[in-house]
């Protein structure tokens, strides 16, 4: 018996090992195919650029353009919803020669602000209820908040300091590579040199619950790890219960038995769900797990760079660098000091607003990651005159509207600029006149159809002759029996009509 416990033991521990060591192979294996993705990504942008590609962007309006770069980089992130792709095709671009680091950085900081756009997309699933869609769309939108805030101070900065350029370059100068822009073997391969004999066959160029499952509780398995229910009561009451025998009773004067079944008398405790829970987690949480998240992500980037080729590895682990920095010089500026956690405080305002006006995260949406960008992006390559008497106010009416609000001057301006009753109104009415419109169009539509030909059902139940009503399909039970009546008035039935 004990060998056979020994033989199962063993069994058990070879197969957890097999599992794991499968597991590692097929992680490292997704990681190779990975990077040579990305390494081809990058061979791929610099086939489809050619001379007349880069001539063009290089010499338009848009990639000395700061402001048209960012915009264009968080349209692009909004398309195709990840930051880490959007990065991963940026730090190509760079290791690809197409973009250079500076032009590179503003298009990197919109990239941080379009993945936001997500997040916003999933809590506009929650918009039955108005208490729930509040919470949850407060915590998505204090990811786009960090984000905005964090480029319109640091993208001012970048142009008159170049702070995240310099930053990463002597970084970079610390690590003391020795690339030579004529030769490809001089700067360093790192992952390039894993991938290269692959990628080159394709293409080359030039240059609670947590406790009970630590105790193998198997039904823990089935049950979920988000707690539901903060506020519960439990109740213990003296019911009847079976047991197996009168042995299993809970004492002999408790105990009877019926038949083959015998019961007894014990407490039993009955858990009454009362409240849900308010908030899974709170908004501070979120708030910290979404400047977690926004580090984690740039490791994306990193990888990226690392399997760039050794010409323009510098270059590519740079702008990177300048990925991690953006979102590190964030969290330094939102999230040290409590009351400048102006994220947060916007974030939990606009939830407050999305509970009572549930339409106007439509509208914040829309602004925010398609209209705005997109006016922004057309002012920008219009005219720096258009720029500078346009895009300053717009640049300025956030931190306005918060001065405004804080000193309380808002009640001087009409009802309709301060407050969104009279907007919610007009919404309300044409939402209304719409409603109404489609049905009043319904209507005239089956109007025009002219009258529909029902098919004859026959005669009408109340109208069906008496020998129909007592025929035996009509008083046919569900097992399959008839009444003796029914057979005696079946019987006559038939005489009738042999005479």
């Amino acid at each position: 018996m004990m060998l056979r416990k020994e033989t199962k033991f063993k069994k058990k521990i070879i197969h957890f090992f097999s599992q794991a060591i499968m597991k590692v192979i097929t992680f490292l294996l997704f990681f190779f195919f990975f990077t040579c993705s990305l390494d081809i990504l990058s061979s791929a942008f610099q086939l489809i650029a050619g001379k007349v590609a880069r001539e063009f962007l290089f010499g338009g309006p848009i990639l000395f353009n700061p402001i048209a770069c960012a915009m264009l980089g968080l349209l692009a992130t909004v398309v195709v919803q990840s930051s880490s792709i959007s990065a991963s095709v940026l730090v190509s671009l760079v290791s690809s020669s197409f973009l250079t680091v500076e032009t590179a950085i503003p298009v990197m900081m919109g990239v941080n602000v379009g993945t936001a756009i997500t997040n916003i997309l999933v809590a506009l699933m929650y918009a039955g209820d108005r208490e729930e869609f509040g919470r949850v769309f407060a915590g998505a939108t204090v990811h786009s908040f960090f984000n905005w805030l964090t480029v319109l101070v640091l993208l001012p900065l970048e142009l008159i300091t170049g702070f995240l350029y310099h930053l990463s370059y002597r970084i970079m100068r610390s690590f003391k590579f020795q690339a030579d822009d004529d030769d490809d073997d001089d700067g360093p391969e790192l992952l390039k040199a894993l991938t290269g004999p692959l990628t080159n066959i394709i293409i080359q160029l030039n240059k609670k619950v947590f406790t009970e499952l630590a105790a193998g509780n198997q039904e823990a398995k089935n049950k979920s790890l988000i707690k539901i229910w903060c506020k519960t009561f439990e109740n213990v009451t003296f019911s009847n219960v079976t047991v197996p025998s009168p042995e299993n009773c809970t004492s002999p004067t408790l105990c009877w038995t019926e038949g083959n079944i015998t019961w007894t008398l014990k407490n039993r405790t009955y858990q009454q769900n009362i409240a849900k829970c308010t908030e899974v987690i709170s908004l501070e949480r979120v708030y910290c797990l979404t400047l977690g998240s926004n580090i984690g992500t740039t490791t994306t980037a990193i990888l990226a760079a690392l399997a760039s080729p050794p010409r323009t590895f510098k270059q590519s682990l740079q702008i990177a660098l300048c990925h991690f920095f953006f979102n590190i010089t964030g969290i330094l500026l939102w999230y040290p000091i409590p009351f400048i956690r102006l994220p947060l405080l916007f974030a939990r305002r606009l939830g407050n607003i999305t509970t009572t006006y549930r339409w106007f995260a439509i509208v914040y949406l829309i602004f925010s990651f398609f209209l705005g960008p997109l006016l922004v992006f057309c002012f920008s390559i219009a005219s720096r005159t258009v720029l500078i008497y346009v895009g300053l106010p717009l640049y300025f009416l956030p931190f306005v509207v918060v001065y405004l609000h804080i000193f309380n001057v808002l009640k001087l301006f009409p009802l309709w600029m301060r407050d969104l009753k009279p907007w919610d109104d007009l919404i309300t009415s044409i939402m209304v006149g719409c409603r109404q419109c489609g049905e009043n169009l319904s209507h005239q539509w089956k109007k025009l159809q002219g009258p529909t030909l029902k098919p004859d059902p026959g005669p009408d139940q109340n109208h069906r002759p008496r020998a129909i009503e007592d025929s035996l399909f009509y008083v046919k039970k569900s097992d399959d029996t008839v009444s003796k009546n029914t057979i005696n008035k079946w019987a006559v039935l038939n005489d009738s009509s042999a005479d």
